[in-house]
């Protein structure tokens, strides 16, 4: 059983990463990372991911991105970045890896509201910038 699940992953892996750059023929995406937004008390237990599978899925990505996209000029974020930044090369590292993202970000939700970051302008109406 443990073999199938393992070739299940890896199929969605695969799949997913296929659907970005065969299907719709990207060659710069990013995969978030999930996170749970909004006033705690409305999310709380919202987000139930299981931590273990979600490191599997995105290592086995990782992976796949590696053999099928790294070389060939496909950009894979937060990937590529991280890549970049350990390497020493110039990168766009994600907010979450920025000393103060409030520093650099700002978003425009499509009412044209402005706010620190996209997670605020969704998630916190109340703390717009205007």
């Amino acid at each position: 059983m443990r073999c199938y699940i393992k070739q299940v992953w890896k199929l969605a892996q695969r799949r997913f990463y296929g659907y970005f750059t065969e299907d719709l023929g990207l060659d710069d995406f990013q995969v978030n990372t999930p996170f749970a937004g909004g006033p705690a008390k409305e999310i709380e237990g919202g987000l139930q991911l299981d931590s273990g599978e979600l490191a599997r899925f995105l290592g086995e990505l990782f992976d796949i991105w590696m053999q099928r996209g790294y070389g060939s000029g496909v950009s894979l974020g937060p990937f590529d970045a991280l890549i970049d930044h350990f390497i020493g090369r110039p990168a766009r590292l994600p907010c979450i890896w920025k000393e103060n993202c409030s520093n650099q970000f700002i978003s425009v939700d499509a009412k044209g509201s402005v706010a620190q970051c996209d997670c605020w302008v969704t998630s916190y109406p109340e703390y717009f910038f205007g």
